[in-house]
């Protein structure tokens, strides 16, 4: 459970430091970081380079989002993670009505 959970972790970051941008930036040279509004967004990519690199953009931030849904409900699927989840409700369950009587 532990190395499931880690392997998300570090899945999710890795995906997250892919940016749309940099692709941007090397079919074009401009870094969107430094010209228009200086967000690495598609909106700054539309405002600075146009429509194409702007769908360029947005393609590679949803596709980055989608496989890493896709890794993370593959690395949990591997890991049984029912007896985890049913101690996790009892113990939540007994705490709380511990708690409140």
């Amino acid at each position: 459970m532990v190395i499931a959970s880690l392997l998300v972790l570090i899945v999710g970051y890795l995906m997250g430091c892919i940016l749309g941008s940099n692709l941007a930036k090397s079919l074009t040279g401009v870094n969107l970081k430094e010209t228009g509004s200086k967000n690495a967004g598609a909106t700054n990519a539309v405002i600075s380079l146009g429509w194409k690199y702007g769908i360029l953009v947005v393609i590679v931030d949803i596709g980055k989002m989608i496989s890493t849904i896709i890794l993370v409900r593959y690395f949990l699927n591997i890991y049984d993670f029912t007896a985890d989840a049913n101690f996790s409700t009892s113990v939540y369950y007994r705490c709380s009505c511990n708690h409140w009587s």
